[in-house]
């Protein structure tokens, strides 16, 4: 569970994903690291230990730069190392990763097979050497193409081969003015600003510069410019909470929200674990999410009742819920 951030507008984007990597220090820090958009190149900087190593490492940078994504690493694949941090870069691409991506490791003996070289163990670089993989093929083979429409197509590509529940950001050093992503199970939030576009893996880090957000939707390829999407069917919302109390979801203390997120919880953790059919392989189909869970609820149930109260209590809840479908 890592946090995403990413900016591009009028201000300097060094000072704005740095404390949106603060707001979601929650997430996860043994590691922390931001890309910014440069005419001579990408800024880099990665830190392992809290934010503040990463702010205090950064003094210096960042005096011009208004374009950057950034990122705070709950290590899952690879140790909590700087060369394991985010961002990670492939050929003209630096990505920021928030999930897992399953088949990594056939991804990487394809990838290593076509001479493709890694410099960390995790699996994003797997991806974001992928994604780089199809664009350079994808260019070779449509020269006329422009950069924008190459990296999309090569995005569109990767995403139909990475297994998992992920979102991405991606800068191209081709691409000035361009913040590209998928958002393909893990949540991501933008809002535009009167100075440019904030994304982000979580509201909190955006509600301290404005309530209006876009919680953009799964299996969503997208650019970001200074004007942020403009698709018209992208549903915006007005968040009346603080940001303190977000970061508490509306509950009035950490306790009582994560015992109202059991329910999500287990129905997270069964995300491509169930089949969809009973003789079908493990994939995960949103839409029919509730049959599945119909299908396991009595034994979650059965097996609840004799651990915990609130354990029980979640189980119920599905239960209940499946019930009426």
């Amino acid at each position: 569970m890592c946090g995403i951030v990413g900016y591009i507008g009028q201000k300097k984007a060094l000072p704005i994903v740095l404390d949106g990597l603060q707001r979601l220090e929650y997430r996860g820090y043994d590691s922390a690291g931001f890309a910014l958009f440069s005419e001579t190149g990408f800024v880099i900087k990665r830190n392992t230990g809290p934010v503040n190593g990463l702010v205090e490492a950064s003094a210096g940078l960042g005096e011009t730069e208004n374009q950057g994504i950034a990122h705070t690493r709950w290590a899952t694949h690879g140790a909590p190392t700087e060369r394991n941090a985010h961002p990670h870069v492939a050929g003209n691409l630096v990505i920021v990763h928030n999930g897992i991506i399953e088949n990594y490791a056939q991804l990487k003996t394809f990838l290593t097979s076509k001479e493709v070289t890694f410099a960390s163990d995790t699996d994003t670089e797997v991806f974001a050497q992928l994604i780089e993989f199809n664009r350079k093929e994808i260019a070779e083979a449509n020269p006329s193409v422009s950069p924008e429409e190459i990296l999309k197509t090569a995005l569109e590509f990767s995403m139909k081969e990475a297994v998992g529940h992920y979102s991405i950001l991606v800068m191209d050093k081709s691409i000035p003015g361009k913040i590209f992503g998928i958002q393909n199970g893990a949540p991501l939030v933008v809002s535009k600003l009167s100075d440019g576009c904030l994304i982000a893996s979580d509201v909190q880090a955006i509600l301290p510069y404005h309530n209006q957000v876009c919680f953009l939707p799964q299996g969503k390829i997208f650019s970001l410019s200074t004007d942020c999407p403009e698709e018209a069917d992208l549903k915006h919302e007005t968040i009346e909470w603080s940001p303190s109390l977000t970061e508490k979801d509306g509950f009035e203390s950490f306790m009582l929200k994560e015992i109202f997120e059991q329910p999500s919880s287990i129905s997270d953790s069964l995300v491509g674990r169930l089949p969809t059919l009973a003789n079908s392989n493990f994939s995960w189909d949103q839409g029919k999410s509730h049959e599945v869970l119909w299908r396991n609820v009595r034994k979650i149930y059965l097996i609840a009742c004799g651990t915990s109260y609130h354990a029980a209590l979640t189980a119920k809840y599905f239960f209940e819920k499946w019930a009426q479908v």
